[in-house]
């Protein structure tokens, strides 16, 4: 016999277990993160924000419904809202981690007395013989490189990848060393980095009909309107593809700085199809916003269905230590480019006085976790300033948590860079110096700052008074961050929000209409972290 939970009491049961795995987030910091700061230096947001109520009711920008168990979103008066930023992170929902089978082990050339190879080509021939190993399509690896401990010496060596399923892991990054030196290419300017993930096949081909879009889509929204929703079906790889036409650009006032015209696209998956209402729903958000008043019909935004082919993916690197040991020109001598590669991850590294950007990451479903960027070296205080960990387009539904960057005063830490469309998602992660955290350049869209520590730096969603800058994010989220600065603001036609902060000052934003910041206490209590707790959500429906 089995026993059905009548209705009602399933339903007040979802609540109970929504309540319970909502709260889990509480055990995050919320006051006072920094031990050595003194008491009192810093203070909740209590400045300019907007707040709704109705009869007497705060009316959260994220809360959890007790009746459902589900989140809900306040729009904005244009229809946007909060995007839903639980589908970052390997393969797409920050899934555990396989363990990958050992096939290769290597020890430090000067320990290994029958070997003629340097450990740079080692490292290499390790990396080729395994791109030769046939999948195991359970995990959709091929097998790992263990990398012992000790120094390994890899100086005039950088190391490309671009066959999926390989994961090179070391002892620990304390016990795992290579001492690199990245060589300058022969023309004197260009620089490899040490890792390089590439899809170097990689050919993205658009299948079937352009499928105008004929309703304004809000950022946040999980669906799109078509002038036809034949030949779309559940499953299906689609582009949604937005021209930032002039009158677009015009009517941010950014024509100076971005000239006539611009586009920017999205990858999604077909959820289901409403063939009489020709709507297709999408597994994950729009983080823009697609306004039908800017657009025509010769400049449409459209759907359509697209098939790609040679895409690297699961592809790790783990449990090492990188060390450049020759001070490189500025801008030069990168750890990292994790390129169109997708479900992969970067695990317990550190990287130590690597030039330019020292990561640089396009791919898409990339789990960032436990990395520890240092720079001894500071970086210029004039010209061209690099990031120390930057995504760029069309790198889309990244997960960087748990992570500190070090070092680097005059550098951006954690960064986006053009048209980086989300959801992307920097977590529970530090930075020590003065550096900012922030998108760079044009528009980015879709980022989410959580409970991340910053207690010299500034975390800065803003409108850049440079050429090629501008505004440089719009339906981005800081939520329960703790800064010395915050620097927010609400581009025309679009949004971003501050929510639950502590911070020492508001930056000056000139003239900038200030964006939608609430103070610690005003955001729901049980969501102190907004990732977390969509996250669980996402996990109960």
């Amino acid at each position: 016999m089995v026993y059905r939970m009548p209705e009602q009491d399933r339903t007040s049961w979802n609540t109970v277990i929504a309540a319970f795995a909502l709260s889990l987030v509480q055990s995050i910091p919320r006051h006072n993160p920094f031990p050595e700061s003194p008491r009192g230096r810093y203070s909740t947001c209590t400045t300019r924000f907007h707040h709704f109520e109705n009869d007497g009711v705060p009316i959260y920008w994220v809360s959890l419904d007790a009746n459902t168990s589900k989140l809900v979103y306040k729009p904005t008066n244009a229809g946007d809202t909060i995007m839903d930023f639980s589908s970052v992170g390997y393969l797409g929902r920050d899934a555990k981690l396989p363990e990958v089978p050992v096939k290769v082990v290597l020890y430090p050339a000067r320990n290994c007395k029958d070997t003629n190879k340097s450990d740079g080509e080692s490292i290499q021939h390790a990396i080729n013989e395994l791109s030769s190993l046939p999948l195991d399509p359970s995990t959709g690896f091929r097998g790992a490189i263990q990398l012992s401990s000790g120094d390994f010496d890899v100086r005039g060596h950088h190391f490309t990848i671009n066959t999926s399923g390989i994961l090179i892991t070391g002892s620990s990054s304390s016990e795992t060393i290579l001492h690199a030196n990245v060589s300058i290419a022969e023309d004197g300017m260009d620089v490899h980095a040490l890792f390089s993930v590439e899809s170097p096949q990689q050919t993205i081909a658009e299948v079937g009909h352009r499928a105008a879009i004929v309703e304004t889509v809000p950022s946040g929204s999980n669906y799109v309107k078509l002038d036809s929703s034949c030949g779309f079906k559940p499953g299906d790889l689609v582009s949604i593809v937005w021209p930032m036409t002039s009158r677009w650009i015009q009517m941010m006032n950014m024509s100076e700085r971005w000239g006539n015209f611009a586009v920017t696209s999205i990858e999604r998956r077909v959820s289901r199809v409403n063939g009489e209402k020709n709507m297709v729903f999408l597994d994950i958000p729009v983080p823009f916003r697609v306004d039908l008043r800017y657009l025509s019909s010769s400049q449409p935004a459209y759907l359509v269905k697209v098939e790609i082919s040679g895409r690297v993916s699961h592809v790790g690197l783990e449990n090492f230590k990188a060390v450049q040991d020759k001070v490189l020109p500025v801008g030069r001598g990168t750890f990292l480019n994790i390129g169109q590669v997708e479900d992969s991850w970067v695990r317990n590294v550190v990287a130590v006085d690597f030039g330019g950007d020292t990561m640089t990451v396009t791919g898409k479903r990339i789990t960032v976790e436990g990395l520890n960027l240092i720079r001894t070296i500071p970086g210029p205080m004039k010209g061209p300033k690099f990031a120390d960990l930057a995504i760029a387009f069309p790198g889309s539904q990244i997960l960087v948590k748990n992570s500190v960057i070090q070092g680097g005063s005059s550098q951006f830490s954690y960064m986006t860079r053009d048209q980086a469309n989300g959801p992307n998602v920097f977590f529970n992660s530090t930075a020590y110096g003065s550096s900012h955290a922030e998108p760079h350049a044009h528009f980015a869209t879709g980022i989410l700052y959580d409970s991340m520590k910053f207690e010299n730096g500034t975390i800065s969603l803003r409108n850049r008074p440079y050429k090629h800058h501008g505004y440089t994010s719009g339906f981005s989220v800081v939520w329960n961050c703790h800064t010395k600065v915050l620097e927010v603001v609400k581009p025309p036609q679009a949004a971003n929000w501050a929510i639950g902060n502590t911070i020492q000052s508001l930056g000056s934003t000139g003239n900038e209409t200030l964006g939608f910041i609430e103070p610690r206490g005003i955001e729901s209590p049980r969501l102190a972290s907004l990732y977390l707790a969509q996250k669980a959500a996402a996990k109960m429906h």
